[in-house]
């Protein structure tokens, strides 16, 4: 072996000494990078085709597979309908119900009292979807204007709506200065709503606030102070209402539906006609 190999070094030794055996040298070693390259090539081809044809396979597969269980499906569901519509075409004769068959709902209907079955007030359910929880009605008490009168809840049954400003100069829609006014003319309302939306209680429901004056119901019944609540909306005769102060409204009235038996919703002009104008350019179909 050796030996051999010492032969073959000094051959190759021999054969770099001429030009001609150098380049037959550098023409194999060429020769062969070429071959090497190519077969290269040539396994990244065969590479890509394997992947190729194994990702179409799988999806040939799942395709299959997808297609079957929808073809159950279509034929599961064809069943049902058919029998549905079997059911369904032929009107079952009235007769005695099996008694072996059990019904859950009924037999627990049946075990039940009739103490045990609890109906939710219908009217309260309303009035939790009526009143908005961010509703608040802010107390801001007022020593004029009404008389001490301990109405009973089935006394109030009327809501009358107003509207007013400050016409002394300075913020007309001041709460501060349109209260002072109303202090002079010993009047007052039970509410007042000012621009922003806030609703405030100047006198207690029970109490007679002195807000309507002379006045007569189309019912026929006058004084119309004795049974009624009465609300100042913050609004002049030049101007409309805001958004919020609509929101007020609505949301007011709904709080006093709930707590007395109110039937009419007035404005001032109503019951006053010639005498009072206001509540000035009211929309009433924003509060209904």
């Amino acid at each position: 072996m050796l030996v051999s190999c010492l032969f073959t070094w000094w051959d190759l030794r021999e054969i770099l000494r001429t030009k001609e055996g150098c380049r037959c040298i550098l023409k194999c070693m060429e020769q062969r990078r070429k071959i090497f390259r190519a077969a290269g090539i040539l396994f990244v081809v065969i590479g890509l085709l394997s992947g190729w044809a194994i990702w179409v396979g799988a999806d040939q597969l799942e395709t299959r597979v997808w297609e079957s269980s929808t073809e159950e499906n279509l034929f599961g569901t064809g069943d049902a309908q058919t029998g549905t519509e079997e059911e369904s075409g032929v009107p079952e004769q009235e007769g005695p119900e099996n008694p072996a068959i059990f019904h859950p709902e009924r037999e627990e209907t049946l075990t039940r009292s009739p103490e045990t079955i609890v109906t939710p007030p219908v009217k309260q359910e309303t009035v939790s979807e009526t009143i908005p929880r961010s509703f608040e009605l802010r107390q801001r008490p007022v020593d004029f204007g009404f008389e001490k009168a301990e109405r009973r809840a089935r006394d109030i049954d009327t809501i009358v709506l107003h509207s007013s400003f400050n016409n002394q100069g300075g913020d007309r829609y001041s709460v501060d200065k349109v209260i002072g006014i109303w202090k002079n003319y010993e009047v007052a309302p039970h509410f007042i709503i000012d621009r922003k939306g806030n609703a405030y209680r100047l006198v207690d429901e029970e109490n007679i606030a002195y807000h309507a004056g002379v006045s007569e119901m189309k019912d026929g019944r006058k004084n119309v102070n004795d049974f009624s609540l009465g609300v100042e909306i913050l609004n002049a005769e030049d101007d409309e209402y805001t958004d919020a102060q609509y929101g007020a409204v609505r949301d007011l009235v709904a709080y006093l539906k709930e707590a007395y038996p109110i039937k009419y919703v007035v404005g001032h002009d109503d019951i006053a006609p010639g005498r009072k104008t206001d509540p000035w350019n009211f929309d009433w179909k924003r509060i209904r």
